[in-house]
């Protein structure tokens, strides 16, 4: 199963969310899934790391960018821990900053059979209402702030069935047990 990693990617961050994030990426790595995430830095990049350190793999970035110099320059972004960057289409280059990371989020949400969600912002959110569209398997680690303290009353107000099913835990061992369950 690939596993996405989707939150707070800058800013200033939680010490107790990294910690988090670290956990959430060695118990993916231990459940034997791999990673896939915008290629950002942040908690995502975070989990993405501590998978790689008990062996995970395949631990991939999608970029905003065409290439690996745009990745690390314009975007700068991390290279370290990926196994495979996935880059977008030079019929992007052109195109607004904000709308080269959406399309980063697209690509990389359809790639993953899940998709789990620490902290996070507005990014974020596009990201869950992509997988929550697409029927997806969400996981919610709550208890981090940001969108995902959040996520599951908004998709009660919105009252649209999609399919997805959301399971949440405050606990990265649990979220990940639960979801390789369903």
């Amino acid at each position: 199963m690939l596993i996405g990693v989707y939150g707070s990617g800058s800013g200033e961050l939680d010490p107790k969310a990294i910690r988090l994030a670290k956990e959430l990426g060695e118990e993916i790595a231990k459940a034997g899934y791999g990673i896939v995430t915008g290629s950002c830095a942040g908690l995502p990049h975070q989990a993405l790391l501590a998978a790689k350190s008990c062996g995970g793999s395949p631990l991939v970035g999608y970029s905003p960018a065409i290439n690996i110099e745009e990745h690390q320059g314009e975007f700068g972004y991390p290279v370290e821990g990926f196994t495979e960057l996935v880059f977008l289409p030079e019929i992007f280059k052109e195109k607004p900053k904000a709308f080269r990371l959406k399309a980063r989020n697209l690509y990389s949400v359809e790639r993953t059979d899940a998709c789990v969600f620490i902290a996070g912002r507005t990014g974020s959110m596009n990201e869950f209402t992509l997988a929550y569209d697409a029927g997806k398997l969400i996981g919610l680690l709550e208890g981090c702030g940001g969108f995902t303290d959040m996520a599951q009353e908004i998709v009660r107000k919105l009252g649209k069935e999609t399919g997805a099913k959301i399971i949440s835990s405050n606990f990265p061992r649990d979220l990940i047990r639960k979801m390789g369950e369903t």
